[in-house]
């Protein structure tokens, strides 16, 4: 229960109840796959949300070039730039929220 009181008396002037639901981190994202959509120097990525957990308010992608993108939690998808014909680059997403990191 929160107390609400004056400032200058202390009177009480109003109190309410205040529920709080604690966050757990999400679990990761799986799928993670190279969708079709790729060009000769940038790849789109494209996972599938965890189903356990909590849930992503964003998801970080990184790439073996040092390349990290940040997208948005209902994001399944992204594109990554830059990159160089013939080079082979790993891939990873992980799912963040204000409990943590998957």
């Amino acid at each position: 229960t929160v107390m609400c009181k004056d400032g200058s008396t202390g009177a009480l002037i109003g109190s309410d109840t205040l529920n709080i639901q604690l966050a757990s981190k999400p679990g990761a994202p799986s799928g993670i796959q190279n969708s079709s959509l790729c060009t000769i120097n940038s790849l789109t990525i494209q996972w599938t949300p965890a189903t356990s957990g909590g849930t992503a308010s964003s998801y970080n992608i990184s790439v073996t070039s040092g390349t990290t993108v940040t997208v948005a939690g209902d994001t399944t998808m992204t594109t990554i730039g830059d990159l160089i014909d013939g080079t082979n680059y790993t891939v990873s997403v992980t799912a963040n929220n204000c409990a943590g990191s998957s």
